[in-house]
Formats: structure tokens, sequence, C-alpha cells
């Protein structure tokens, strides 16, 4: 029975993602405008680390006693950034698909870019502790 529900799980996963492949071709066919690209992930992801550096920011002044400006300002500015998207999907698009592919886009883009930060960082992390480490490379055969 487990197999069966696994099996059924991805069934309406990869249903979900033909169905999400199908909107994106149409409103690039009708608008010549795609909802899943790259650069909608990264702004996305963006907005989505602001808010949730805000929001700790937010919550540790919170219980501190300080200041809890600073959080809610940098929960307005991601905030303003998803807005900034959503205008940006409906005015290259219509109305009823602007609102449709933004509210879809957010939640997933939304959804990957909150899980994948912490991994965004220590990739940073190791990139950087590996930079200093690096030999200078010298071109022998010009």
């Amino acid at each position: 029975m487990l197999v069966l529900k696994i099996i059924g799980g991805l069934l309406v996963l990869a249903l979900a993602l033909f169905l999400l492949f199908i909107f994106d071709e149409r409103c690039d066919e009708k608008f010549g405008h795609r909802f899943f690209k790259f650069s909608s992930f990264i702004i996305l992801a963006v907005s989505v680390g602001i808010m949730q550096i805000g929001n700790m920011w937010y919550e540790s002044s919170l219980e501190s006693g300080n200041d809890t400006l600073n959080g809610l300002v940098l929960m307005i500015v991601g905030g303003l950034i998803l807005l900034g998207v959503v205008f940006y999907n409906l005015k290259e698009t219509n109305f009823v698909y602007g609102l449709f592919g933004s509210t879809i886009q957010i939640s997933i883009f939304g959804t990957l870019a909150l899980i994948s930060l912490p991994v965004f960082a220590v990739f940073a992390v190791l990139s950087i502790i590996g930079s200093f480490a690096a030999q200078p490379v010298y071109l022998v055969n010009k």
C-alpha cells in the first residue's frame, strides 16, 4: 500500500509540473512572458531572504526589548520587491493570467527559496574559504 501511495504522489506531482509547464508555454505564446525563469527565482529568493532576515531581526529585538523598526523595515522592503514582481507580471500579461501566474510563481519560488537559502549560505561561505586557499595560476605557454 505504501508503494501505491508513493507512486500516486509522484504521479500527482508530475501532473502538476506538466500543467505548470503548459501554463507557462501558453503565457509565452499569448503574451511573450514566462513566469518560471531563473531571474524570477533570484528576485524572489532575494525578497524572501530580506523578509526572513527582517523577521529574525524583529523577533530578536522583541525578545531583548530593543527597537523593532529595523526588522519591520526589512520585511516591508522584501514585501515591496514581491509587489514589484506581481505588478511586472500584471503589466506583461492580463489581469487573470498575471494574478494566477504570480500566485503560483510566488508560492513555488518562495518555498524553494526559503528551503535553499541555508544551502546557498553554506556554498557562499565554502567558496569564500576556498578562495583564500587558492594558489595563483601562471600561464606557461602563450
